[in-house]
């Protein structure tokens, strides 16, 4: 039987069916979501990809888990260069879920990056 994921964006949580992740505020001190914003579920290996608009990266969670992992972009920091990101928006997987496709809005761009 698998496990049905329910990501939510109200108070900065990722909840799955049997448990959530996060808490009911905000707190930089730890790795939290603020303002979620794209969600990408990867089939394989059950990764679900959620943008961090306000912390400006994308953070990676496992189904049951207690905190994220930043996958791409640094907490805080805005750029223009490839590897950061600025007030991004949805995601996507590509079908062979190699690529995880990012809107920058803040840099009016589509970002690829390779998982």
């Amino acid at each position: 039987m698998q496990k049905k994921i329910l990501p939510t964006f109200d108070r900065h949580q990722l909840r799955t069916l049997k448990r959530k992740s996060g808490s009911n505020g905000y707190d930089e001190s730890r790795p939290q979501l603020k303002n979620s914003a794209g969600v990408g579920v990867s089939s394989t290996d059950q990764w679900v990809y959620v943008g961090d608009q306000d912390n400006h990266r994308m953070v990676k969670w496992v189904v049951n888990a207690t905190q994220g992992l930043i996958v791409f972009g640094v907490t805080g920091v805005t750029s223009s260069m490839s590897s950061l990101l600025n007030t991004l928006g949805d995601c996507a997987l590509d079908p062979t879920e190699a690529f995880l496709y990012v809107a920058d809005y803040g840099n009016h761009r589509i970002q690829r990056f390779r998982l």
